[in-house]
């Protein structure tokens, strides 16, 4: 089989091919200086706002400002567990999870982490998805019921109060598609 194409078609495709690489080459530099003005910006408002961060504390005190902050942190933390208890319970309500008598890989747990001195950590409440646990406390979980405890990194105590399995999705069974038949005479 012969080729067909005339020879200048082809050099100017390829001229033109040139020239669209060129200029993906000169939209990608203008690009880069564009997201590195916007770093460069970004760092300039980071510095100003550490700097009237700093001033705040310096007038208002180290200590006020470190109890507003752990107030706020606990607040957050506070929603932040209410609203996955909420979560959890329609969709126990909902039918999509139902307890479970042990973790698996896909369980959900509810547990709570004491200190050392056996005072229960704020939020008072976890609720994590065993697919998020960190590989050496997935080891130590997978098989074990609620009631299940076990040292955390800071030496705390972590209790597995209650245990949940994903139901999984109702699947609808096929139903063929009946067509008519076409009868002959």
């Amino acid at each position: 089989m012969t080729n067909t194409l005339p020879k200048q078609g082809v050099r100017a495709r390829e001229r033109n091919a040139l020239e669209r690489i060129s200029s993906l080459e000169g939209d990608l530099s203008g690009l880069m200086t564009g997201v590195q003005s916007a770093i460069s910006e970004l760092e300039k408002r980071i510095l100003g706002a550490s700097e009237v961060i700093d001033a705040v504390v310096n007038i208002i005190g180290q200590e006020v400002v470190e109890a507003a902050v752990l107030t706020a942190r606990d607040q957050r933390a506070a929603t932040a567990a209410t609203q996955a208890k909420e979560g959890l319970e329609k969709a126990l309500a909902a039918g999509q999870v139902v307890p479970a008598d042990k973790i698996e890989e896909n369980s959900i747990i509810v547990g709570v982490e004491c200190d050392k001195d056996g005072a229960v950590l704020k939020p008072g409440y976890i609720q994590l998805s065993m697919q998020g646990v960190k590989p050496e406390f997935r080891e130590k979980m997978l098989g074990q019921a609620a009631g299940f405890k076990f040292d955390t990194v800071d030496g705390n105590t972590f209790t597995v109060n209650a245990v949940y399995a994903p139901v999984p999705p109702k699947t609808e069974p096929e139903v063929p598609v009946l067509t008519p038949e076409v009868v002959q005479p």
